[in-house]
């Protein structure tokens, strides 16, 4: 920084003719002076007695500044190398300039496939010497090959002029490529700010007699749980050297197995078996050699989705000893494809074909369960919830075999029916056949039936599907109507009176019956006609006639059909207090759950 310091003598006096004063100060040089030549100056002026100035005298004096600027080399004994050769790196710090570089650090990336395999030796100026090692918080304890190298030293100083040399030994391994070794050096001026750091490197090529490669491939990039992979393996020798005792770890995702099928492909120049846990190669590789084979690899039907990888790592020799190595890996990715499907009919061709019912029929449910995909389900469970008014019967499988179920619930409030469909495989299926009694708690009109299937694929949540099915209950509702020719008839006049009966439900009615009611009126023996034919008189009982089921046809009426019962009647003789004959009458039938439904009419007649 620049800064005016001014000395104030006055306490000093005066100084005579002749007579010196001397003042000595010292500066600290910071590391932001400039370069090469800083000059500084000094001026002094005094007094006489009189108090005259004298004027002010200046004087110079220069200073040289000078920054530490190393520099740096590395050189290898070989420019090309064969695998297991050692190459010796010799790297050389120089500082050419006047002033002292303090606090240096070497690191040293090795280039893909060189192995630091020794200590370094630390060579000072003045011929003194020193082995170093890695430092291991910044290193592994056995760095790999082509890892950065910490060492664990750090130089306090190089003097000006001064040089320093570190050597040290990697072995090139099998799997080395071409590339730099680069060493990088940092250190610091004397005020204890870095200087920008250095670097040196040296280029190597090894060079194969034998090279060995491996390659792992698939056409299986996609598959399923329950699938086989099929893998191919390509080994060649690009190199001019045979080479020998070629082995193969092959190391599948967990719980992969192998399918025990290797096919020896027709251009491949060794044999290759399997003997359950790893490959054997028969044969070594010339030069220009290729060894091809393929084999399957089943995967576990609880297989999750993802990707898989499978990796294979190849073995082999060349005369001298020296082992080369080559991996390779193939992924596949794993869907687990799983689609659970379940659809509910009903079977209608035991109600006539209709999907309307009535009380009393039993209905049956047809529940076909699906997987879908490629991917076995599991643990599928089926739960079945009937309509209020269902009874349940049974359910059994597609081979006619009783299914144990669990069943809750009442007919009254509605049943629920469970059961294990246990596992479906892909691409496959299971039907069930549920059978219930519609009771007369069912309601009238349309009802639905839910179903709801849920099962579980490879390390996947439930898989659940839902379908529904609907029919109709109907019930039979019957309309009575009476009227007869006339509104009144004479002592002894015959009198014929008709009654309709129609069923305006949604239900047949079963086993029509008439029973009519007489005050002041007789029937008149054969003649009851239904629906235009005759038919037997109706039983009598204390004036009330009653037409049977049998003598009416043992006729159901469906809905929206109607028929007509016609027969006669007259005064009752010698019956004169009677003015008015009063006939009432009922049609009764049952639904099919055997449930009785009437409807009444009536109808007067003036006696004259």
């Amino acid at each position: 920084m620049n800064s005016n310091i001014t000395w104030n003598l006055s306490a000093y006096g005066s100084i005579d003719a002749g007579e010196n004063f001397t003042i000595k100060a010292e500066v600290h040089v910071m590391s932001n002076a400039s370069v090469l030549q800083n000059r500084n100056r000094a001026c002094a002026n005094a007094t006489n007695l009189l108090g005259t100035s004298s004027g002010t005298t200046c004087d110079y004096a220069d200073v040289w500044i000078y920054y530490p600027a190393l520099t740096l080399t590395k050189t290898g004994n070989a420019t090309n190398a064969t695998p297991g050769d050692i190459v010796e790196y010799t790297i050389t710090i120089n500082n050419p300039k006047y002033t002292t570089a303090y606090n240096i650090t070497i690191s040293d990336n090795l280039q893909y496939g060189f192995k630091l395999i020794s200590n370094g030796t630390l060579t000072f100026w003045n011929g003194t010497t020193t082995d170093i090692t890695i430092n291991e918080t910044l290193n592994e304890t056995n760095p790999p090959a082509g890892s950065t190298v910490y060492w664990n030293y750090t130089l306090p100083y190089i003097l000006p002029q001064k040089s320093v040399t570190l050597r040290y030994n990697t072995s090139v391994t099998s799997d080395a490529k071409c590339g730099k070794n680069i060493v990088t050096i940092n250190y610091r001026d004397g005020d204890g700010t870095g200087m920008p750091y250095i670097q040196a490197q040296w280029e190597s090529c090894p060079v194969f007699k034998g090279v060995l490669t491996v390659d792992k491939i698939t056409s299986d990039s996609l598959s399923y749980p329950g699938n086989n992979v099929t893998y191919e393996i390509i080994i060649s020798n690009s190199g001019t050297e045979t080479i020998y005792n070629i082995t193969l770890n092959d190391t599948p995702p967990n719980n992969w197995q192998y399918a025990n099928n290797i096919i020896n492909l027709t251009n491949s120049t060794c044999n290759v078996t399997h003997n359950g846990t790893h490959f054997i190669v028969t044969g070594n590789l010339s030069p220009g050699a290729v060894c091809r084979f393929r084999y399957d690899v089943s995967v576990p039907d609880l297989t999750c989705f993802g990707e898989y990888y499978n990796y294979i790592s190849a073995y082999a020799y060349y005369a001298s000893g020296t082992m080369l190595n080559d991996s390779s890996y193939a992924s596949t990715d794993i869907v687990s494809d799983c689609v659970l499907d379940v659809s509910k009919n009903i079977n209608n061709s035991l109600n006539n074909n209709s999907l309307k019912y009535e009380y009393g029929s039993v209905i049956e449910f047809i529940i076909n369960i699906s997987s879908r995909g490629n991917t076995t389900i599991y643990n599928v469970t089926v739960n079945d919830t009937l309509p209020v008014g269902l009874q349940f019967i049974n359910c059994t499988n597609e081979t006619g075999d009783t299914v144990t179920t669990n069943t809750t619930g009442t007919p009254y409030a509605g049943q629920s029916v469970n059961f294990s469909a246990g596992n479906i495989s892909g691409n496959s299926y299971k039907i069930f056949y549920i059978r219930a009694t519609i009771t007369d708690d069912t309601f009238e009109g349309t009802n639905i039936n839910r179903v709801v299937v849920t099962g579980n694929g490879p390390c996947e949540p439930a898989i659940t599907d839902t379908d529904f099915a609907s029919f109709a209950v109907g019930i039979p509702e019957l309309k009575v109507h009476k009227w007869a020719d006339s509104g009144s008839m004479e002592p002894g006049e015959i009198m014929t009176y008709h009654v309709s009966i129609t069923n305006e439900g949604t239900g047949t009615a079963y086993n029509i019956t008439v029973t009519d009611t007489l005050i002041g009126m007789e029937y008149v023996s054969n003649s009851s006609v239904f629906n235009g034919s005759g038919i037997n008189d109706p039983e009598e009982s204390t004036n009330t006639l009653f037409w049977n089921s049998t003598t009416l046809n043992n006729t159901n009426l469906t809905p929206g059909s109607s028929v007509i019962l016609d027969f006669n009647l007259t005064t009752q003789i010698g019956n004169c207090s009677v003015n008015m004959g009063i006939d009432e009458v009922y049609a009764n039938a049952s639904d099919g759950y055997g449930n009785i439904v009437s409807n009444p009419d009536l109808l007067g007649t003036l006696m004259i």
